[in-house]
């Protein structure tokens, strides 16, 4: 009787163990993808940010009140109250500091 108790315990042990290894298995490939995943858009972001800085010929601005950054020479940017304007030394600084990339800094 107390054979059959401990070999059911152990079968239950190594059932539940071989469970738990499936379960850790599936979890490490998620995490795979999503490291994976990261490496990618880490390297877009970075490949964005050199050409942003390598393109950079003119002033970047932002107003406080906005969320966009601009070349100065950008309608927008010429649109914004002095008393409001930020000036960066370059996009990667704006970026930084919160703001989002106008279309005028891309093309």
């Amino acid at each position: 009787m107390i054979q059959n108790q401990f070999e059911n315990n152990v079968k239950l042990s190594f059932s539940k163990t071989k469970s738990d290894v499936y379960y850790l298995f599936d979890q490490v490939q998620k995490l795979q993808k999503e490291v994976l995943n990261l490496k990618l858009d880490n390297k877009e972001l970075k490949e964005t940010i050199t050409s942003l800085q390598n393109i950079q010929e003119y002033e970047v601005v932002a107003s406080e009140k906005g969320k966009k950054l601009h070349n100065s020479s950008c309608v927008f940017a010429k649109k914004i109250n002095p008393l409001n304007k930020l000036v960066f030394n370059s996009v990667y600084d704006g970026i930084t500091s919160g703001y989002e990339v106008c279309d005028c800094l891309t093309n």
